[in-house]
């Protein structure tokens, strides 16, 4: 390096300023490429993208449900938004969402360069241009470890868990703010990053951390913290502790469901202690030997906290945490990162169990940020203090081989999420004794209309776990669709006996009668099928939609199209921007030779959702009828271009195509 302390501190300012947080961004961006050819999975995306139509504008209705939605238990209107944007740019194209998580993540990565450039500047003052550039460099290290770890896939390459690398983004803003002493930006970076997802609420904890290390604002003695000089220090957290709680009660609240929380009297304190140990032990592990990852970590059905695996974990926290403690004197930061980790991992350690995973590699968005500084700031004292050049030519390319590796593991891993096949055969590469990823699977194969490969996996479902009511109710449905693409009697009566295996095993979920409902509804038993329907809507309003569509349609089938209409207003007094019973009162209606009325409806399908190809064909063949040739082969043109496998609408296409040319 040049001996001109100008240029030297020039190129440390360039270094720091440009090149290095850009090299950050590219090798962030670099290392998730492949994620931008992923599709849609079967695992949320469904339910929170791909079927749901709510998010997808900004007028008042849609902006009213993002923000007082508590979809599928998780507030995050802020994320909501973010798919809006996606959707009026690219539609439902997965790659426009999978590109936005990537830029996210990139952001983070540079955002926590930054951060941990103030952090090391604070813990260790620099004194020469020769240690800023050790400390950028320290804090390219660092940002890299975070970013391009294989931890981070899921939450980057699933495009559901866009909630993640916003709330992240955030996140880090609040704590990149505080470090600098600007406690006003940083709580309003905090809200934002709440109203993406609720993970970050331990952030208080986190930053009186910090205010003991590196900011040394308190003492590590809890006994000096009641004087008057940390009075303020405290009370400056009282804003970041009531957003906190506020936003832990509306997660709790949300995910308050008997579908989703085991209570303590099938699920005891001895067990989620259990958990909890194997969760801090697991993702230690896993940050430490990234391999054999998964997208789904299944909580065992009965667990056992005596089991050695358990035992082990337990055993490992205790004297990890023993030793923290013993060398706090003198190494303060790794007991400081190890009590955040755990705050920051503690909602989703099963004290409080939602869902059916015991880990989740989503889960250390944020809570393994401590390890990354940890690694970064010891590298820099290793280096800032007078070691042997061997020692520092020995760890540069040790760490940078460590950097690759972790890079090729992502490169790798972000191929896993390419479509739901390629997820559900890998998890259970990992783990053949997954229930959910054979139902999972068994889905896709089922939507390939590959069945039989589909029920085998509903069957291996079933045998690890016989009281599973959604392997039962997805077999059944199976051999209902077999038995009416066959007219065998023997499927219909393995169908029946799978669904009501189902509902005894749980009598109470609508899901269950839903499809039932729909099985007697497509053998023609509209009066069993009704009775279903009407349960399911008295377990749960929130189907009112559906099953008034649905009814609709058992009216429309019998041919009884007035009827048929006043249940499909029904379900759009329930659901206004419900697409599907706009088209099918729209086919009423033209049944009953009421054009204007058909067509208004069929508009007002498309003005919900402009690529519905099904009311584009409808709406064509209205206008055909009128002799409206042009705007109706406009309509048949746009379903088959959203739409390349319908067949009716390629037939209409080529009629009154025909038809037009003929005229001329």
């Amino acid at each position: 390096m040049s001996k001109n302390p100008a240029l030297r501190k020039r190129i440390s300012g360039v270094f720091s300023q440009g090149i290095a947080p850009l090299a950050v961004a590219v090798i962030t961006f670099a290392c998730f490429y492949p994620a931008l050819h992923n599709g849609f999975v079967n695992f949320d995306d469904k339910q929170f993208l791909t079927e749901n139509l709510d998010y997808r504008g900004f007028s008042w209705n849609h902006l009213k449900w993002m923000f007082t939605t508590l979809h599928m238990g998780n507030y995050a209107p802020l994320t909501w938004l973010s798919w809006a944007v996606d959707y009026r740019f690219w539609g439902m194209d997965p790659f426009g969402y999978h590109l936005g998580n990537i830029l996210l993540h990139a952001a983070n990565a540079v955002l926590f360069y930054f951060l941990a450039l103030e952090l090391f500047g604070k813990a260790m003052p620099i004194t020469s241009q020769d240690e800023r550039m050790k400390t950028q460099v320290a804090a390219v290290i660092t940002a890299l470890f975070f970013s391009i770890h294989p931890l981070r896939v899921e939450s980057v390459a699933w495009a559901a868990e866009r909630r993640d690398v916003l709330s992240g983004f955030f996140y880090l803003g609040a704590v990149l703010f505080y470090a600098r002493g600007q406690v006003l930006p940083s709580l309003t970076a905090y809200i934002l990053s709440l109203l993406s997802k609720g993970m970050g609420v331990s952030l208080p904890m986190i930053l009186i951390a910090l205010d003991i290390y590196p900011l040394r604002r308190i003492g590590p003695d809890p006994r000096t913290w009641l004087k008057a000089e940390c009075r303020g220090v405290f009370l400056e957290k009282i804003p970041y502790l009531l957003l906190a709680a506020v936003f832990a009660a509306v997660g709790f609240f949300g995910q308050h469901s008997p579908e989703t929380m085991r209570v303590f009297s099938e699920y005891g304190w001895l067990p989620r202690m259990a958990q909890a140990c194997f969760g801090l032990a697991f993702y230690l592990w896993k940050t430490i030997s990234p391999v054999n990852l998964s997208p789904l970590y299944e909580l065992p059905v009965y667990l056992d906290p005596f089991a050695w695996r358990f035992i082990a974990c337990g055993i490992t926290v205790l004297i990890l945490s023993a030793i923290f403690w013993m060398i706090r004197r003198r190494w303060m930061p790794v007991l400081l990162v190890w009590l955040g980790y755990i705050a920051t991992l503690s909602p989703v350690l099963g004290f409080m169990q939602f869902g059916s995973q015991i880990a989740a590699d989503r889960y250390t968005y944020l809570a393994c940020l401590g390890w990354a500084l940890l690694l970064g700031g010891g590298l820099l004292m290793i280096c800032k203090r007078n070691v042997r050049e061997r020692l520092i030519l020995f760890l540069t390319p040790v760490v940078f081989l460590f950097l690759l590796v972790l890079g090729v593991l992502t490169w790798r891993q972000a191929h896993v999420w390419r479509d739901s096949e390629t997820l559900w055969t890998h998890a259970l590469s990992i783990d053949p004794k997954l229930v959910a990823a054979h139902n999972n699977l068994g889905v896709e194969l089922a939507a390939q209309d590959r069945l039989e490969e589909a029920i085998a996996h509903f069957r291996a479902a079933l045998l690890l776990h016989p009281g599973d009511a959604t392997a039962g109710g997805n077999c059944a449905a199976l051999f209902q669709r077999q038995a009416l693409a066959s007219a065998k009697a023997g499927k219909l009566t393995e169908a029946h006996a799978a669904y009501f295996k189902a509902l005894v095993l749980r009598p109470y979920d609508p899901r269950i009668h839903m499809d039932l409902a729909n099985a007697l509804k497509a053998e023609g038993k509209y009066q069993e099928a009704a009775a279903r329907y009407s349960i399911a809507l008295q377990l749960d309003p929130k189907y009112a939609p559906l099953v008034y569509n649905n009814i609709g349609l058992m009216f429309a089938g019998r041919a009884n199209h007035l009827q048929a209409i006043e249940y499909y207003r029904q379900a759009l007094k329930a659901k206004p921007d419900y697409d599907v019973a706009y088209l099918n009162l729209g086919n009423a209606l033209f049944m009953l030779q009421k054009y204007d009325e058909a067509i208004f409806n069929y508009r007002k399908a498309l003005e919900i959702n402009p690529k519905f190809a099904e009311a584009h064909n409808s709406l064509g063949w209205v206008l055909a009828q009128q002799g409206r040739l042009p705007e109706a082969l406009q309509h048949f043109y746009m379903a088959v271009t959203y739409k390349p496998d319908y067949e009716v609408a390629k037939a209409n296409l080529r009629i009154f195509l025909t038809r037009a040319q003929n005229k001329q």
